[in-house]
């Protein structure tokens, strides 16, 4: 229907605008009388065409009436704002470029640059207030020198900052060594200290009971040997040569048990010193508890998008692990996240759909 009343149209306008071109076509217009009037009878005024301003006009944008509005600060405006930071922060062009901040403490270089921070701020401030958009970086470039001096302070302070946690760290790993020194040289005391050299120490405690024995009880210890108790008895006490052949055999004895105890194999390292070192070092090494690791999904009560059921929140997002479309659902659907089934969530914590943050819906949307 609509293809034969298009065609019924083409052919009436072609028929009508090939009447138009006609030698004999004839139109009313054709026939009207026109008067032409000579300039010497009746002038036309020149003054038509003199610019007339129009009261409210304010020849906005350069119009050629009047000058436009002014858009930007003139170049000696901007210099002139410039100076004026350098004269409030009490700098001038060479100190800007000079080694000033070498003296300078991390708290005055954090002053520092809170104050050359603040004047550039003014700066994009006032142009703000005036023109109501902020400057480009070709209307900043007369500021260059107080932002390439910014970033200078900038980095001196993150300096101060390193140096200060390395001297921080240092301190730590000296305390922690001089504690697990202190740990190392401890004394054995305990039951539990004495296992891997059992056998020596029980030999070292009889000879020393057999020293003590054999030495009478009124003479008082005069001098060690190797950790024991050595009674330098009388000289007619010693003229006993049953004695005095005993006396020596204990004490080659309690040196030769003495020597065993200090560099006994059982030990790691060498000796008493190097098992407890090792036995402390041991202790300082070993593993800590593995904390668990935080939830990465959504918020529970947020509004979340449910893209597809059945897989995997990711912190790499698009992993999917299994898909099963259910058909009564259409995907992406949006829920609260505690209407999510919560049991649905493997041993890392992560859940088991695949969702984006969404906002609330409308009316009627979910």
């Amino acid at each position: 229907m609509s293809v034969a009343v298009k065609e019924l149209l083409g052919e009436s306008l072609t028929f009508y605008v090939s009447e138009l071109f006609k030698p004999d076509y004839v139109h009313p217009f054709m026939n009207i009388d026109v008067s032409v009037v000579s300039d010497s009878v009746k002038p036309i005024p020149p003054q038509w065409v003199n610019d007339v301003e129009l009261d409210e006009f304010g020849a906005e944008m350069g119009d050629v009436i009047g000058e436009g509005p002014v858009l930007s600060w003139s170049s000696e405006e901007r210099k002139q704002r410039y100076l004026s930071a350098l004269r409030r922060l009490e700098l001038n062009e060479e100190m800007l470029t000079s080694k000033r901040m070498t003296g300078m403490s991390k708290s005055e270089l954090g002053q520092e640059k809170k104050r050359v921070k603040a004047e550039l701020k003014r700066y994009d401030t006032d142009w703000k207030r005036q023109f109501k958009v902020l400057p480009n970086h070709s209307q900043k470039e007369v500021m260059r020198p107080l932002y390439l001096y910014y970033r200078t302070v900038n980095m001196k302070d993150g300096c101060a900052e390193e140096e200060e946690e390395e001297e921080e760290e240092e301190v730590e790993v000296r305390i922690t060594m001089k504690s697990s020194r202190e740990k190392a040289e401890q004394q054995i005391g305990q039951l539990e200290d004495i296992l891997p050299i059992e056998k020596e120490y029980r030999a070292y405690k009889n000879i020393k009971e057999e020293l003590q024995k054999a030495i009478p009880g009124d003479h008082q210890p005069l001098s060690r040997n190797c950790g024991a108790f050595v009674r330098e008895p009388s000289v007619a006490y010693l003229e006993h040569p049953r004695i005095a052949m005993r006396l020596r055999g204990l004490v080659l004895l309690a040196v030769a048990a003495a020597l065993g105890l200090w560099n006994s194999t059982s030990f790691v390292g060498n000796g008493l010193p190097g098992r407890t070192s090792s036995l402390a070092l041991q202790a300082e090494a070993a593993p800590k508890k593995k904390e668990k690791a935080p939830w990465v999904g959504p918020k529970k009560g947020s509004w979340v998008k449910i893209l597809r059921p059945e897989s995997y929140w990711y912190q790499t997002r698009g992993q999917v692990v299994n898909v099963n479309q259910k058909p009564e659902v259409k995907y992406p659907v949006t829920v609260k996240f505690d209407r999510v089934n919560f049991s649905n969530v493997n041993t890392n914590g992560f859940a088991l759909w695949e969702v984006i943050e969404a906002p609330a819906p409308g009316p009627g949307e979910v």
